[in-house]
């Protein structure tokens, strides 16, 4: 099992690549429970960091059916979601639809990279590219995260 401040840093990389929180919270469930079918691979905790970073990424990628309304996970609590100050909760919010805006595999190396959770080799492993390759993918995505932040124009 991941202690619970890595599963809020998995959780972030959710909300970065959906862009909001309902789809956020059913990818890491939809990720986790396909994680506990393979606990006897996961033994190792890097391991099963960097599996759980490759197949969030991309159960998000996937097309997706829209959910039922009234049937989303709950993996945020409600008394958790209200500690923070309002502006922190919208100013995360706001953060998530831009980089919802960025291509991938842009939104993912950004994201995997702030995680802080792996080294740039199990980045770049987890993006299938090299460290290379990855670098000049972190620098486009900083570029195209700070224009979208700028112009502070985001799509309904």
């Amino acid at each position: 099992m991941l202690p619970s401040t890595t599963l809020v840093e998995f959780y972030r990389l959710a909300l970065l690549l959906t862009g909001n929180i309902q789809d956020a919270e059913g990818a890491l469930s939809a990720v986790l429970m396909a994680g506990e079918r393979r606990l006897g691979d996961l033994r190792d905790q890097t391991h099963r960091a960097v599996w759980l970073a490759a197949r969030l990424r991309q159960y998000c990628r996937e097309p997706k059916p829209a959910p039922e309304p009234g049937n989303a996970p709950q993996l945020v609590r409600a008394e958790e979601s209200g500690s923070l100050p309002e502006v922190l909760q919208t100013e995360a919010s706001i953060l998530a639809q831009h980089f919802k805006l960025l291509p991938e595999p842009e939104r993912s190396a950004l994201g995997l990279f702030y995680l802080e959770l792996f080294t740039v080799e199990q980045i770049a492993g987890i993006l299938e590219m090299g460290v290379e390759q990855l670098a000049e993918t972190l620098a486009r995505a900083r570029t195209q995260l700070q224009g979208s932040l700028r112009s502070q124009s985001i799509p309904a």
